[in-house]
């Protein structure tokens, strides 16, 4: 330790007093680091050992149009092949917003009158995943039961024949449109996700199945009329298996939109079946039209 002495000579103290410089110095060195220990150590292990927040909060997406625009129901076209004794055809001629019948898939006419089991409980699947590169992650899915509504129906109420009662999904607000199916048209996600995300726009991918409970069959479904797969590369197939979708955060409204590639958009006299904006005259609502993949007929 380090000590200033001062000398003071009495007889230098006068009556009036005398004043003495005293230097204080503030400067410290602890002994050890308890205080450091305290006040940082111990504080940053205490934050480490909270788990972060995770925002687990779902929000409902709304469909939208090419242009962002909301929009109230949309259809969903199914169409299958049958086998013939020259080989597999679609039973509905390509027609992009057309469907194929349910007795084209093994359904009776007793089966739509009467609403049986096995036919109320066949369904589309939407398929959900983090990419459209194998392998990916499914994140969602939702399925969407058989319906008869006016599609099926004639102008006098009444089921149409089982070759005529189109394989046809009408899904619509449940607050616009109130007759129409409600299960797939809205889409739940995260909000904190897309809120994050580049321009505040989360990418998935669609794959669509139809789960026919009548024969136990599973089929896969493209947004393209397939053609013989013989000529074309696995990377090829699998560009129109998935369909592009867009969750958006729209200045605080949340929605999504199909975003078809060129082979999948019926837009503008594309090859595809999905049209989301289609031209007056051609059809009433926004659809989408699957069909599914045809088989190796070579083999």
């Amino acid at each position: 330790m380090t000590v200033n002495k001062y000398k003071i000579p009495i007889k230098d103290i006068t009556i009036s007093g005398s004043s003495i410089n005293l230097n204080i110095n503030l400067d410290f060195s602890p002994v050890d680091n308890t205080e450091l220990i305290k006040t940082k150590l111990i504080d940053d292990e205490k934050e480490k050992s909270i788990n972060p927040i995770i925002d687990y909060k779902k929000v409902r997406f709304f469909p939208a149009d090419n242009n962002w625009n909301i929009i109230r129901k949309f259809k969903i076209n199914m169409n299958f092949f049958s086998r013939k004794p020259n080989g597999y055809f679609y039973s509905n001629p390509p027609s992009y917003n057309g469907a194929s019948a349910y007795g084209d898939i093994g359904f009776r006419f007793d089966d739509l009158f009467c609403r049986t089991e096995k036919l109320m409980s066949s369904f589309i699947r939407f398929n959900y995943y983090d990419s459209k590169d194998l392998p990916n992650n499914l994140i969602y899915s939702t399925n969407i039961f058989t319906q008869i509504l006016n599609d099926q129906k004639n102008d006098y109420g009444f089921v149409l024949p089982k070759n005529e009662c189109p394989v046809s999904f009408i899904l619509g607000d449940a607050t616009l449109e109130p007759e129409t199916v409600h299960e797939g048209f809205y889409f739940y996600w995260f909000q904190d996700l897309v809120d994050n995300a580049p321009n505040q726009e989360y990418v998935v991918y669609l794959e669509v199945t139809y789960q026919n409970a009548g024969n136990g069959q599973s089929t896969l479904h493209y947004g393209r009329k397939t053609t013989n797969y013989n000529t074309l590369t696995f990377n090829q197939i699998n560009e129109n298996r998935f369909l592009k979708v867009i969750l958006k955060n729209d200045n605080g409204i949340y929605k999504y939109k199909f975003e078809p590639n060129s082979e999948q958009t019926a837009f503008n006299g594309g090859p595809g079946g999905i049209n989301l904006n289609p031209q007056s005259g051609l059809s009433d609502l926004p659809y989408l039209t699957f069909w599914q993949v045809e088989p190796n007929i070579e083999n």
